[in-house]
């Protein structure tokens, strides 16, 4: 991972778990790291990143140019089952 998209995950949660880390990366390389920072998303996840309502949030962000992407959503209905997903 890289290491500034890694401090700048641990730095609004240092108690996220791997894969909780891998689906940001993710969403933050779609989004970027402006928009996360300065989304819902991030602010959740600093509060209370294990909340139901996380997944929604995710959701927010499936449109391209304001039209709604098959791709961007598959994308991110992955982004949520990593990040929900358990370590074994």
């Amino acid at each position: 991972m890289n290491k500034a998209i890694y401090d700048l995950i641990k730095s609004i949660n240092p108690d996220l778990n791997d894969r909780q880390m891998l689906a940001l990366r993710s969403f933050i390389i779609t989004e970027g790291v402006y928009h996360f920072i300065e989304s819902r998303l991030c602010e959740m996840i600093r509060d209370n990143p294990k909340s139901a309502a996380i997944s929604r949030e995710f959701m927010r962000y499936t449109k391209i140019g304001g039209v709604k992407s098959d791709k961007l959503t598959k994308k991110r209905q992955e982004e949520i089952k990593l990040y929900f997903s358990e370590i074994e």
